[in-house]
């Protein structure tokens, strides 16, 4: 069973665009993480617990006590643990960090590089966090958010964060009714993209091993087909998120939600209301004869119910960003395909190429 354990509501950020930005001052007591672990050690062979928030590292101890617990339960049966935590970086120390790599804690960093600053390097306060992050983890992930007001500065965002030394960098525009995508900056986001193509070609030409979540993902759709959607997010089959009162989701978007509540650490998860969601085809009328269905994430209820308040209808920007995406990837891979680059090829069509696997994986975890 995979765990995201939301540690507090609380945040040291303020981002706009953020989906918890309206969220209360709570933060979760020991006692329910500890219900939380004993529920998935009760039906699974193994854990997998995302440390996530508000800002998880506000309740460092909370951290420390529940991978100390966890640790005895494993001393005990044998039971396997897999530790992840998604963290703003802004409250990483030295201390911390060598307690998460003693503990095999993977950290992913909210980071949206330049795009925080107006673009200006000089203002990237945390600039040396990171470099210290990556001296204990170099293969952490990075997770940005594109929002229509500093779109201006996403390539440039990419191009800082390849520079520090992030090899696994993940993005995603931002979600919600409120975040307001226009002509003018769906017009900036497809400019931007084009710019992070020309990096993707210059990085794979210089024989660097990265990983571009935006461009991988919509180039193994191409090459995996129909097997590429049963990878897709489908609301309800995976990841349990567990809220700062105890209750279950399935997802940290639907925290909160009385809707969408699948049960409480203390008596397990509500098993028909988990099935009745999972079973919910989260595709509208349009998507279903689309010829680009199986490579978009149309799938993804919670996304979907973000921007629409449904889990079935898409928005009209998701639409148009995922059709923007696709073309774009698709030219940048024809481009290396054709040139027989084979850094490419490797990546994308030997099976047994490990930066891919690797990624894959922990963003599963991640996520």
């Amino acid at each position: 069973m995979k765990l995201t354990i939301n540690l507090t509501e609380k945040c040291n950020m303020s981002c706009a665009y953020c989906y918890y930005r309206e969220k209360g001052q709570r933060s979760i007591d020991f006692n329910t993480i500890k219900a939380a672990v004993d529920m998935s050690v009760k039906q699974d062979n193994s854990t997998g617990i995302c440390f996530f928030g508000g800002e998880p590292l506000l309740e460092k101890d909370l951290i420390k006590e529940t991978i100390n617990y966890a640790e005895s339960i494993k001393k005990e049966t044998g039971h396997k643990f897999y530790l992840k935590m998604t963290t703003n970086g802004t409250l990483l120390d030295e201390e911390f960090l060598r307690f998460a790599k003693k503990a095999g804690l993977i950290i992913a960093v909210s980071h949206d590089g330049l795009m925080k600053t107006g673009g200006r390097e000089d203002s990237a306060l945390d600039k040396e966090k990171l470099k210290l992050l990556l001296q204990y983890q170099p293969y952490t992930i990075t997770l940005t958010t594109v929002n229509p007001l500093s779109v201006d500065f996403f390539a440039d965002s990419m191009e800082w964060l390849y520079k520090l030394g992030f090899r696994y960098l993940v993005t995603s525009p931002a979600h919600g009714a409120h975040i307001g995508w226009d002509d003018k900056s769906c017009a900036m986001l497809e400019k931007q993209y084009k710019k992070i193509a020309k990096l993707y070609i210059k990085w794979t030409r210089a024989g660097e091993k990265f990983f571009l979540g935006a461009f991988e993902t919509k180039i193994a759709s191409h090459i995996e087909e129909e097997k590429h959607a049963q990878k897709l997010c489908h609301i309800g089959k995976d990841q349990i998120s567990v809220a700062v009162d105890g209750k279950l989701y399935p997802c940290v978007q639907f925290a909160g939600n009385p809707d969408y509540c699948i049960g409480d650490v203390w008596n397990g998860i509500a098993i028909q209301r988990r099935q009745e969601l999972s079973l919910h085809k989260c595709e509208s009328e349009p998507c279903q004869n689309c010829a680009i269905k199986n490579r978009c994430i149309h799938t993804c209820g919670c996304m979907n119910c973000m921007d629409t308040g449904y889990v079935d209808q898409v928005s009209a920007f998701q639409c148009r960003h995922e059709k923007m995406l696709i073309s774009i990837a698709d030219k940048t891979a024809e481009k290396l395909y054709r040139g027989k680059n084979r850094r490419f090829i490797s990546k994308h069509y030997d099976p047994a190429y490990p930066l891919i696997s690797l990624i894959e994986d922990g963003l599963r975890r991640v996520n």
